[in-house]
């Protein structure tokens, strides 16, 4: 049978995923930069319960505090984020999309 998701090759993130990549995400930004939750926060201008409840996996990061952390920390920072997003690896064999 073939996939009801006609739009993306590959399965969306679950819930718990999401947030165990942002909460590796503040893990690593933390130990990094040697920073506490309040450091964090005002770096980022969130409140110091938002840090410990996406830390603690108790909360989802909103796409404005993923920007932020792009902005703040660059980048990179944003990587296991990013990874839950990425399709299958190119195997040279499929088709290219024809409209």
């Amino acid at each position: 049978m073939p996939s009801s998701n006609v739009l993306l090759p590959f399965g969306l993130p679950d819930t718990k995923s999401l947030r165990r990549a942002a909460a590796n995400i503040l893990r690593d930004i933390q130990r990094d930069n040697e920073e506490t939750d309040q450091c964090t926060a005002d770096k980022l201008g969130v409140s110091v319960g938002t840090i410990r409840n996406i830390r603690n996996e108790m909360g989802d990061i909103s796409s404005l505090t993923l920007a932020k952390i792009g902005r703040v920390y660059g980048e990179a920072a944003l990587k296991p984020y990013e990874a839950l997003y990425a399709g299958p690896a190119d195997d040279g064999d499929s088709a290219p999309c024809t409209p």
